[in-house]
């Protein structure tokens, strides 16, 4: 056996224990049918005895202590000298007669077919220490520089990162045994890395995907912020999903996505540990790069003694409107208790958010009802018949004498409005979108969702929103009834409500400290009301993370394209606020044909201004908000979900809308 060349599918390679665990993991994936690009090996054994023969050996052992010195100048000094050596020193005429033969073997007579060198040490891609990212790895290179390259490969074990991160883990090793790997060079249209568990918070039944356009050397090397999918690993449906530095774009479809779930698993099982993966996309097929352990999890801190809140990075914003209060937030956290919400009243804006987890719930739900044949038919028929029934139940309860049990079953009513509801809100649609173009059913199913969410959106206007709605014409009774105005009720929780009855009322003080901000959380079991110095500076704290989102790219997902890239024009920003919709209804009268639409979200309020609008740009929503229907039934552009358009942006404007990106630029 060539003792200085293995080539990846030499049936004895895996037993060779010079070409480090990088280059053995390939093996193991050939061994195993996976798809990886053809390469050969430079074993360890050429590395020894090159620096053997060009007295780099010697040099090492003179400047081992230097090296392995606490003082960082001092082992630089010292790995310097050794890494100029090594990219000093010659191979033997067979030697590189072996690498060019190698080469020759590898490309055939695709002379400009490009080279990938990459590092394979002993100690990379262990259990315990990965080393990523320590040594160096070159792409691109052209057949005749191949041996160059493995020169720099081996001199980067005395790089900066390489010496500092040795000290640390490999003190007093004198020589590491350091294999080459040179691969044949796949340019994907798509690549990225992919996890076979979550190392953000250790969920082995989660899948997590980075992908970026072109090879994946900018997301490994976190140069480039990349689209990621979290997947569940049972159902390789997609749960969670970020968009990256190139836009939202979505890179994966749905069913390449699935497939590519589908390899990450075999090779967990190949493996027996959770692994992390590179991989490129070429003309749809997958092709794996390489693969190591996942060394270390990150791990939820756990909320310190005598605190109550969470943390809000384990939340996701679904929603924020002007107008709404405490009373309201209580409703909502009743009828969305079983998403685990959380909301903020923070003077006039209101906030609402989901837990991570329960997000993913929802999106597990809305693909198995949506994809269902009589799923939403089902569900609508179930929506019409208690709204006809309901509706009569409210009126009936307002034309009566109002007791405690009349009040409260009218409370329950509006709960189960808005748990029916809550099935077409984002959280359970948006991901399900992805699958409609694959999935004829979930299509039309959708379709069917669309038409029927503005009816049943009127019907919660009429109940709960509108300012002749039933809920507000309760407060009215209720507030003559007990002599306490309506503004001092919206800051009641629903059994203060319902105590009135007991001539138990809210003193003015507690009214006068939620008025300054407040926090309701309910996590599946009890609901927490917090108010007071706890709940601003909880808000105080959110609000620093949105403003830090406020200098971010404005960036949203293309709801409704239109016939050119670029919409140019002025924006007008107009937010729904239900304490205001008189001043809102000005601002529409105000705006000019043709301006862009910019607000936190649309609703039927701004049905007018939408209609005017050259197109529309939303901090919030989805492929089925309302923005995103109107958008394509008035046939405009449309960008939702951008997080601050509406904070970023001014009246005035003048701003660019690329509809391939979703990026709003100002001009």
């Amino acid at each position: 056996m060539n003792e200085y060349i293995i080539q990846l599918r030499d049936k004895k390679a895996s037993s060779n224990d010079k070409i480090g665990s990088k280059a053995s993991n390939l093996v193991k994936l050939v061994s195993m049918d996976i798809e990886v690009p053809d390469a050969f090996f430079v074993t360890s054994k050429m590395q020894y005895d090159f620096f053997l023969r060009n007295k780099i050996l010697k040099l090492i052992q003179s400047e081992s202590k230097k090296l392995c010195s606490q003082e960082f100048s001092v082992s630089l000094v010292a790995a310097k000298r050794i890494r100029d050596a090594v990219m000093q020193g010659s191979f033997s005429n067979d030697e590189l007669n072996l690498i060019d033969n190698a080469v020759v073997q590898l490309v055939g007579d695709q002379n400009n077919r490009n080279l990938a060198v990459r590092s394979s040490g002993s100690m990379e891609d262990g259990v315990t220490n990965s080393w990523a990212g320590q040594f160096d790895s070159f792409l691109d290179v052209n057949p005749h520089d191949v041996p160059n390259y493995i020169k720099q490969c081996w001199a980067s074990l005395f790089g900066a990162r390489a010496v500092r991160y040795g000290v640390n883990v490999l003190e007093n090793e004198d020589i590491r045994p350091f294999a080459v790997i040179v691969q044949l060079m796949i340019t994907g249209e798509c690549s990225g890395i992919a996890f076979s568990a979550n190392p953000l918070n250790g969920k082995t039944e989660h899948v997590l995907v980075e992908a970026v356009k072109g090879s994946g050397e900018k997301a490994v090397g976190g140069q480039e912020t990349p689209y990621s999918v979290i997947l569940d690993k049972k159902e390789k449906l997609v749960l969670q999903r970020k968009f990256g530095s190139q836009g939202k774009v979505e890179l994966l479809s749905p069913n390449l996505l699935k497939n590519l779930v589908v390899e990450i698993i075999k090779i967990e099982e190949i493996f027996s540990i959770p692994v992390d993966v590179e991989w490129t996309i070429r003309d749809s097929k997958i092709y794996i790069l390489q693969v190591r352990p996942i060394t270390s999890f990150a791990v939820a801190s756990p909320l310190k003694k005598g605190c109550s809140l969470p943390d809000i990075m384990n939340y996701e914003l679904t929603f924020k409107v002007m107008g709404l209060n405490v009373l309201f937030a209580d409703l909502l956290s009743h009828g969305f208790g079983y998403l685990h919400p959380l909301f903020i009243c923070n003077k006039n804006e209101f906030w609402q958010y989901f837990t991570k987890e329960r997000m993913e719930y929802a999106a597990k739900y809305g693909y198995k009802w949506l994809s269902s044949p009589t799923g939403f038919i089902d569900y609508q028929q179930k929506f019409e018949i208690f709204h006809g029934k309901s509706i009569v139940r409210l009126e009936n309860i307002l034309k009566n004498e109002l007791a405690s049990k009349s009040v409260q079953d009218f409370f329950s009513i509006l709960y189960e409005y808005f748990v029916f509801y809550s099935k077409m809100d984002f959280q359970f649609t948006n991901l399900t979108f992805l699958y409609a173009d694959e999935n004829p059913i979930i299509s039309e199913n959708l379709n069917k969702l669309s038409a029927f969410k503005d009816i049943a959106r009127n019907w919660i206007n009429n109940i709960s929103i509108n300012d002749e709605c039933l809920f507000n014409k309760l407060l009215f009774q209720i507030s003559h009834k007990f002599d306490v105005t309506c503004d001092d009720l919206q800051l009641y929780k629903i059994h203060e409500i319902i105590e009135l009855f007991d001539k138990k009322m809210v003193i003015p003080a507690e009214i006068k400290l939620r008025s300054k901000g407040a926090v309701i959380i309910n996590d599946g079991l009890t609901i927490r009301y917090i108010f007071g110095q706890q709940a601003t500076m909880f808000i105080h704290n959110v609000e620093k993370i949105r403003s830090i989102q406020e200098h971010a790219k404005i960036v949203g997902q293309v709801a409704n394209r239109g016939e050119d890239r670029y919409v140019i024009g002025t924006a007008c920003l107009i937010n729904v606020d239900y304490t205001c919709l008189q001043e809102m209804e000005k601002a529409i009268a105000q705006m000019k044909d043709g301006q862009i639409l910019v607000s936190e979200f649309t609703a039927p309020e701004l049905m007018l201004a939408c209609s005017k609008a050259r197109a529309i740009v939303t901090d919030m929503g989805g492929m089925l908000s309302h923005a995103a229907i109107i958008s394509r039934e008035f046939k405009i552009p449309c960008v939702v979900g951008t997080e601050h358009a509406s904070r970023s942006l001014v009246n005035g404007d003048q701003i660019r809308i690329d509809l391939d990106l979703g990026i709003i630029e100002k001009l």
